[in-house]
């Protein structure tokens, strides 16, 4: 991680935008168009959805200004791989909570609920109180928060792969909604 010295992300955005761009000159020199489907969908996840991985989970929390050389550049590369189709990414905020969720998706620490009262109501995951800006960043705050919003209908299952799966979808879902 690159951090400056007044705690600003804006130098490891920075850092992460110039490797993107190297990236982004070697597919301009490579035919692009020439290469199979699921060549190019390894390339995108190998190669610059594992660079934006890097560090996502602190600096998803930088203000837009920040982000939005990285989102476009994000956006042109999907572009210059699979030729404009409708493909569906994950940006950096969402990118984060989907690193979040599966990490932390079968710690019981996390999944333990206040009982509801009624049986129409549904039970609530259990959140440490957060009062400021850096009490609502917490693990113990976020995670229950995002378990409650995107794995409520199914939060039992034993299957990860299916876990997985089911949190892309209502990612997706939530950032393809208008």
């Amino acid at each position: 991680m690159f951090i400056d010295y007044e705690f600003k992300f804006k130098t490891h955005v920075d850092i992460i935008t110039k490797k993107l761009r190297s990236l982004m000159y070697r597919l301009n020199k490579c035919y692009v168009n020439r290469i199979p489907m699921y060549v190019k969908r390894t390339i995108y996840y190998s190669l610059i959805e594992s660079i934006l991985r890097y560090g996502v989970t602190l600096y998803s929390y930088c203000p837009d200004y920040v982000l939005n050389s990285l989102c476009s550049l994000q956006r042109k590369l999907v572009r210059k791989i699979f030729n404009d189709p409708p493909v569906y990414l994950l940006t950096p905020e969402l990118l984060c909570k989907q690193i979040l969720l599966e990490n932390h998706f079968t710690k019981e620490e996390f999944r333990r609920t206040v009982p509801a009262p009624y049986s129409m109501r549904r039970a609530h995951f259990i959140k440490s109180r957060a009062d400021t800006q850096y009490g609502m960043r917490k693990l113990s705050f976020v995670v229950p928060t995002l378990l409650e919003k995107y794995c409520g209908e199914f939060i039992q299952e034993e299957n990860l792969r299916i876990v997985k799966k089911n949190i892309k979808e209502k990612l997706i879902e939530e950032n393809v909604r208008p």
